[in-house]
């Protein structure tokens, strides 16, 4: 199995811990798995839960001393003493979080308004869908579509290539529409010299009265 030492150089080899990494659920008592990637598998199958895949990697390094046994996270290098220490890290690092703002502005888009392709994919349902999969923010929970997370979308399932293509050739036909309000809030800065732009920068609006990240995130 694989081990991972830690060996300060002033540190006598005698004294010198080495980790012997195991995979194993945190959720039920199957047997322990021989990698990370079936640890993930059993996780996606049994209990689930999809983690990231990783592309940390450990190898076998034999020794007959000082060999403590750890369990490894399936998504990174950490390692715990008990498989509660890993279900708590795997929450913590590796588990999309609730994001109620995000779940409000998806159920107020009006299905007119979004974008079906080709295919009859409709974007902003496949970019709210791939949002909730992110650990940290991301562009597509405001539904932008980033050119740069191609790959990823194709390996989720998000969008197919030939889908890609059609919105990178069609995405400038497209009109966008900004909210009233928005918009209204916008035309504040729209000032005619410095001093009143500096003015209406330092002027209180109405949301700072009862200003709320979820409700106003937009506007901030």
């Amino acid at each position: 199995m694989p081990i991972v030492t830690y060996s300060p150089y002033n540190i006598p080899v005698s004294d010198i811990e080495y980790y012997t990494i195991v995979y194993a659920c945190h959720l039920c008592d199957a047997s322990e798995f021989s990698n990370a990637r079936n640890l993930r598998d059993h996780y996606e199958t049994f209990e689930g839960k999809k983690y990231p895949s990783t592309k940390s990697r450990t190898y076998n390094t034999p020794t007959q001393q000082n060999v403590v046994k750890n369990y490894g996270c399936p998504s990174c290098s950490d390692h715990y003493d008990t498989t509660n220490e890993l279900g708590n890290h795997l929450d913590e690092k590796h588990t999309p979080k609730a994001r109620p703002e995000v779940d409000t502005s998806f159920k107020s888009l009006k299905n007119e308004n979004k974008w079906t392709l080709s295919t009859g994919t409709v974007v902003e349902d496949q970019l709210y869908e791939f949002g909730k999969l992110q650990i940290r923010e991301h562009p597509s929970q405001s539904f932008i579509f980033d050119v740069n997370d191609s790959e990823l979308y194709i390996k989720h399932g998000t969008f197919t290539s030939g889908e890609i293509e059609e919105i990178m050739i069609n995405y400038s036909n497209i009109s966008l529409q900004l909210p009233d309000d928005f918009k209204q809030y916008l035309n504040k800065f729209n000032c005619k010299s410095n001093s009143r732009h500096k003015k209406s920068i330092v002027t209180k609006r109405k949301l700072e009265d009862s200003y709320h990240q979820d409700k106003h995130f937009d506007l901030d």
